[in-house]
């Protein structure tokens, strides 16, 4: 009798901790969707002088705890002040960090770099489905890593919404984060691109106009 209560209460052990990850995955699965759906209401009377340097800072700390539990070096060059909406900027540097430190790859130290440079418009390349540019120049922020990485083919797919590269199984996500990036970087009159190898890393190439 006791074996069989035994097996009874694991099996409704595992049947609760099924249903749990499920509301925790509708939840933030709800949370990212009001994300991406309030980026739009924001108006250019919100934006302000934005330290990105202090920014990063910041968002590093929020991540303290997974970059530390997977011992992940970071590298961080000096990044610009510029008009910004904060929360929003905050939240792509959250999305793109975290996918850096998810993807990476077993028995393998993560490093992330994030550098600074500014490109002119006829420089950039991967522009994509863009067809001009507004600014002149732009400053490039580039977030690379040495995870997993994605086949180049997906490099335009994966900034759309609920677009999976993996199995949800594997790695946790609603499959929205880079959308938000995306509709982000859309807002500052900017945008992303990716481009990446295989088991060899991927790089994100985000782009805001120099005023």
């Amino acid at each position: 009798l006791d074996d069989k209560n035994s097996k009874l209460s694991e099996e409704a052990s595992n049947y609760m901790g099924r249903i749990v990850v499920s509301i925790r995955r509708m939840q933030q699965l709800t949370d990212d969707l009001l994300n991406y759906s309030n980026i739009s209401n924001a108006v250019e009377e919100d934006f302000e002088k934005t330290d990105l340097q202090l920014l990063l800072a910041d968002v590093l700390e929020e991540l303290k705890e997974i970059i530390q539990a997977k011992n992940a070096i970071i590298k961080v060059s000096e990044l610009p002040v510029l008009k910004a909406l904060p929360l929003l900027m905050r939240q792509l540097f959250i999305n793109l960090l975290s996918n850096a430190l998810k993807y990476n790859k077993q028995n393998t130290v993560p490093r992330i770099s994030i550098s600074l440079s500014i490109v002119g418009n006829r420089d950039i390349k991967g522009y994509g489905e863009h067809s001009e540019l507004s600014a002149k120049n732009y400053y490039r922020i580039k977030v690379t890593d040495n995870g997993i990485g994605f086949p180049e083919e997906q490099a335009l797919n994966i900034f759309e919404p609920f677009k999976r590269l993996h199995a949800k199984d594997k790695y946790e996500g609603t499959g929205i984060g880079l959308a938000i990036c995306k509709k982000i970087a859309s807002k500052h009159k900017g945008f992303i691109t990716a481009n990446s190898i295989p088991d060899q890393g991927a790089t994100f190439n985000l782009y805001l106009p120099v005023s």
